[in-house]
């Protein structure tokens, strides 16, 4: 069943429902399937037995739906959502009403719980920064300089890029020199292509000079101590010591490890997205629409609706300070 739904083709052959999906799409939904069959087999079910259409029945579908009440209204509508997309596209004579029927209700009740706030598991990110620029600090003083340091002003580097610029993990992971990651007379800029950008537009930004320095002594000194990290001018920027790419994961993990010793908070690499944001909501006289374009959203709805973390009260403290220096200046006139 998923070979037919992943099967690809050219305009002559038949082609399956996420063959031109994006692969970490393609993830999602192949997990999402996984864990409605894992539930089926902690059930006990036999899923030699019944074809995988004939296995959403309606008892099983509550049975489901009960297991996963424990999670998040948006999670649990995720799981609904993905699975009715695998079953109806590869099963599209079949009669899923009921299954849409609960993925809607899921989708509703989602939405009616309003938007999750994480703000207080995000730091700002005039923080997150510090944490990043701090450890590449301490990382360059250490002498003798081992390849322990040398992760350690990765690590730290790639936490400050973030912290900077809010970059999907998907184009973060991507760099490569010489190739998206280029110098300049002015510095460093990352080209991404339209390939590794979610909404599919190529992005182009300069990094901030506040890391020139600490980007100039990464492919200088540390880079260097990681396998295949001699040439400055070619290869992945970001090394593992298998001499390999560092993948999305080991990002993941680098910056998870990071951010949680030093600013007591473990964040993702998409907190960071949601830190920028806020910080800009939080800053006076900075237009939030602006998020939009910084964040690569096709929508400024979007950005508001999904990444502005920034409570009612913290937008009441600025404006009570933005008035009381209004009214300072005012009376100093």
């Amino acid at each position: 069943m998923w070979a037919g739904l992943t099967e690809a083709g050219d305009d002559f052959d038949s082609v399956g429902a996420f063959a031109r999906l994006r692969e970490s799409s393609r993830d999602g939904y192949r997990l999402a399937y996984a864990q409605w069959l894992k539930h089926l087999m902690d059930e006990g079910h036999d899923l030699s037995i019944d074809p995988p259409d004939a296995r959403a029945t309606v008892p099983r579908l509550r049975r489901y739906a009960q297991a996963v009440a424990h999670l998040a209204p948006r999670t649990q509508a995720l799981r609904f959502n993905r699975l009715h997309r695998v079953l109806s596209s590869a099963y599209p004579g079949g009669d899923w009403r009921q299954l849409s029927n609960a993925k809607n209700a899921l989708h509703r009740r989602a939405n009616a719980a309003g938007p999750v706030r994480t703000q207080e598991q995000v730091p700002p990110s005039d923080t997150l920064l510090e944490a990043g620029t701090t450890l590449i600090g301490e990382a360059c003083r250490q002498e003798p300089f081992m390849p322990l340091h040398a992760r350690l002003w990765r690590d730290g580097l790639l936490v400050s890029i973030l912290a900077c610029h809010a970059p999907r993990r998907r184009t973060i992971t991507a760099l490569t020199l010489g190739g998206n990651f280029r110098r300049d007379d002015l510095g460093y800029a990352i080209w991404a292509s339209a390939e590794d950008m979610k909404a599919g537009r190529p992005c182009l930004f300069r990094v901030s000079s506040l890391l020139k320095e600490a980007i100039d002594g990464y492919l200088s000194r540390a880079r260097p101590l990681f396998p295949n990290g001699e040439d400055p001018e070619r290869g992945p920027l970001w090394l593992a010591f298998t001499g390999r790419a560092l993948g999305p994961q080991g990002i993941k993990g680098a910056v998870a490890a990071i951010t949680e010793v030093r600013t007591g908070r473990r964040t993702t690499t998409h907190g960071f997205r949601h830190a920028a944001l806020t910080t800009m909501a939080n800053a006076e006289g900075f237009d939030t629409r602006h998020g939009q374009a910084f964040l690569d959203h096709r929508t400024p709805e979007i950005s508001e609706r999904h990444y502005n973390m920034a409570t009612q009260l913290d937008a009441g403290r600025a404006y009570a300070t933005l008035l009381d220096k209004k009214r300072t200046r005012g009376g100093r006139r």
